[in-house]
């Protein structure tokens, strides 16, 4: 990017030093004249609102996790029983309420998810609640072995690769 040459400004013309500008003798030991600066407009300090912004969602009415979940069930002609949340916000809970097949926490991570748990007892919350993926995978475990054993007692295959077989595709092994 040009700038172009900065031409000094005639002494006459010159602006007061300002707080943002070097003061004279540290310009008169550089060896130039003192130029006219203009102040930077500064970035306005954000609002306490949006400096944590995973305290605070603003979006419209019409958008949102339990809409998008609503979407999908529509879209996908999901009973909400056929359908499970795994999630540990503020912001997921609307989603939860719409997923009935299961509820799945792996940390409480607000005194409002907490309180949401104890509200609904069938929510699971993992054992290792508040280990990250540890949590995650002990749900995810439990919930594949739960769908396994529903698998089987309704009659159907017993594990994804026999499941995928029967529809052609080819899985890698499990290990």
């Amino acid at each position: 990017m040009n700038l172009g040459k900065v031409e000094p400004r005639p002494a006459h013309d010159r602006p007061r030093p300002r707080p943002w500008s070097a003061p004279p003798q540290a310009q008169a030991q550089a060896g130039a004249q003192p130029l006219a600066v203009r102040p930077v407009p500064s970035l306005p300090v954000p609002p306490p609102y949006l400096a944590y912004t995973s305290q605070y969602d603003f979006y419209p009415r019409a958008s949102g996790k339990g809409n998008a979940v609503a979407y999908l069930q529509r879209r996908y002609g999901l009973a909400p029983a056929q359908c499970v949340a795994l999630f540990d916000d503020d912001n997921d809970l609307p989603m939860a309420r719409r997923c009935e097949g299961g509820q799945l926490l792996p940390g409480l991570t607000s005194k409002s998810v907490a309180r949401a748990a104890l509200e609904h007892p069938e929510w699971k919350v993992a054992e290792r609640a508040g280990q990250g993926v540890f949590a995650i995978e002990e749900l995810l475990e439990a919930l594949l072995a739960q769908a396994r054993s529903e698998g089987r007692a309704a009659g159907a295959l017993g594990t994804p690769g026999e499941a995928a077989a029967a529809e052609g595709l080819v899985l890698p092994r499990e290990a």
